[in-house]
């Protein structure tokens, strides 16, 4: 696995190169180490974290295309409250990052809206900002 200097590898989401925090799934994403190599045991890892923001944006890609339009809708899916999370407060982090409204429609085509997201979601589940470079690099990938 990849890693970069400029993301603190104490970090679960950095260290996994994961930002949004994927759970292991059946899923076959590009660049996902296998069951055999995941060190983690609940999370995805990946071999960049390109690779990782890509995945990411494929999720949220499905989850809008599943009648999850909005910014409130994305985020209480993939942080709701059963898992313990303050999902409230997780979307008012994001809304104030990104400038957008908790009801704006995300167009899932839209590259400078996803990359923002993307973006205020990494800092929410990380503590800390990732490299717009890897955010762009992985949405290039899609």
């Amino acid at each position: 696995m990849e890693h970069k200097e400029n993301y603190d590898q104490k970090v679960r989401g950095y260290r996994n190169n994961n930002p949004l925090n994927l759970r292991i799934s059946h899923n076959a994403w590009k660049g996902k180490l296998p069951k055999a190599e995941n060190t983690d045991g609940s999370f995805e890892q990946f071999e960049t974290m390109a690779l990782g923001f890509r995945a990411a944006l494929m999720n949220l890609r499905t989850h809008i295309r599943r009648g999850r339009h909005t910014v409130q809708e994305l985020i209480a899916v993939w942080a709701p409250e059963s898992d313990g999370n303050n999902t409230q407060r997780y979307i008012e982090r994001v809304c104030r990052t990104t400038g957008m409204e908790p009801r704006m429609v995300i167009v899932p085509t839209d590259r400078e809206q996803m990359v923002k997201l993307v973006y205020a979601m990494a800092i929410v589940e990380n503590g800390s900002r990732p490299d717009w470079e890897d955010i762009y690099a992985g949405y290039d990938m899609l």
